[in-house]
């Protein structure tokens, strides 16, 4: 037979061969049972598991129901924050500014519900400040720093924003219902408070340096604290305003941050050059040293007594402080601190840890006027936390006597 020949009937049976053991391998299936060729040996690729779709419902933020006292409020980054009880006998509401949006929501603490009040977009909102009725904001925003501070219109789902003059450097809310603000001038640093009502602004206070820290006092004649902004490398003084005078205080370092409430006084500064350390001033006891390194951004006050609510941990701090951790660069394990001068203790009520399952690196906090609810931020990722604060405590440190300072 001739070679083409031959050359052509094998292609042919190798083609039959083919297409058959195609057939056999994609639809073909012994009687027996056994998947031959369907199940060649690689393991079990593919999952034969029928999943039912559940019903799924959108469960609050806020689990009230629970009784954990420390929750998690929000999971995006917060701009600012208020608690607003309109009267006695209504449910507490958070309100919170959204950070980058400037929009604005409330959340019942009755079940968890949230609602957005304004979608009045403020582009870039970075850190604000709300009053205590709930119908006024300050929002510092964008790569400038402009602030603005709107107010709720009665006739539409949004704000009434006016801008503030000036290059305004600090701000809060009063428990009054206006607002505290700072402006540099050629001469310092010029004070002011602004009604949000009349839309007028009061001269306060004159600083006499640029680069001040303050930390406001509850009202526009309540005591106020000012410092130097705070670096290792440089030494700082606290300074204390009563009845509008400008009155140094017998506290200096490097590295010093301070936070009064009129009574008493937290510093924190560096000890020995080596460790950042935090005391407890008063004009009867001078400087205690306290058994936790805190920052001015970690402490709050009491409203109706004078003890401070604080967030830090108990591990010896460096001197990088306090700059490592205005980069980011340190961060904070905290836990929850009761200092009260009057009893001379230091008590902690929350270990933060145990409560959430994560380390929260606390700041900017406020307690509620009736001094049983406590917000704050987790600076990692600017999310709103709340804290149900205990009448009692049952871990208390007492204070020595006298200790070194430098």
């Amino acid at each position: 037979m001739k070679r083409p020949i031959l050359i052509i009937i094998g292609a042919i049976l190798v083609f039959i061969l083919l297409a058959v053991w195609v057939y056999i391998l994609f639809f073909g299936k012994p009687s027996g049972g056994d998947d031959t060729f369907n199940n060649l040996n690689f393991g079990d690729t593919t999952d034969t598991t029928v999943v039912t779709p559940q019903p799924t419902t959108e469960t609050p933020v806020v689990d009230v129901t629970g009784p954990e006292r420390l929750r998690q409020l929000t999971t995006e980054p917060t701009a600012g924050f208020q608690i607003v009880q309109q009267d006695a006998s209504s449910t507490p509401m958070v309100y919170y500014i959204e950070a980058g949006t400037g929009h604005i929501f409330t959340i019942s603490l009755a079940d968890g519900e949230e609602e957005r009040i304004s979608g009045t977009t403020i582009p870039g909102a970075r850190t604000a400040a709300m009053t205590p009725n709930g119908k006024h904001v300050i929002v510092q925003s964008g790569t400038t720093g402009e602030v603005i501070i709107g107010s709720f219109s009665t006739s539409s789902n949004g704000l009434q924003n006016v801008g503030l003059e000036g290059m305004v450097t600090s701000f809060a809310a009063t428990i009054n219902n206006t607002f505290l603000y700072a402006t540099k001038v050629s001469s310092g640093v010029q004070t002011y408070e602004y009604d949000p009502i009349s839309h007028t602004s009061a001269q306060l206070f004159t600083i006499p340096f640029r680069e001040a820290a303050i930390k406001w006092g509850e009202t526009a004649d309540s005591v106020h604290y000012v410092y130097p902004k705070a670096s290792s490398q440089l030494e700082g003084l606290v300074y204390e305003v009563r009845n509008g005078k400008v009155t140094r205080l017998p506290i200096d370092g490097y590295g010093l941050t301070a936070y009064g409430n009129g009574s008493a006084v937290i510093v924190s500064k560096l000890f020995g050059g080596k460790t950042y350390q935090s005391y407890l001033y008063t004009p009867q006891t001078g400087l205690k040293n306290l058994p936790i390194t805190t920052l001015t951004e970690k402490c709050t006050s009491y409203h109706t007594h004078s003890s401070f609510v604080c967030a830090a941990g108990t591990t010896q701090l460096d001197a990088t402080l306090p700059d490592n951790w205005y980069k980011g660069v340190t961060t904070f394990a905290d836990d929850l601190w009761k200092i009260t001068p009057s009893l001379n203790s230091a008590e902690r009520i929350s270990s933060i840890r145990s409560e959430s399952g994560r380390e929260l690196d606390i700041t900017t906090l406020v307690v509620s006027m009736s001094d049983d609810i406590l917000l704050f931020l987790n600076k990692k990722d600017q999310t709103l936390w709340l804290f149900e604060l205990p009448e009692n405590v049952s871990f208390e440190t007492t204070l020595p006597e006298s200790l070194p300072t430098n």
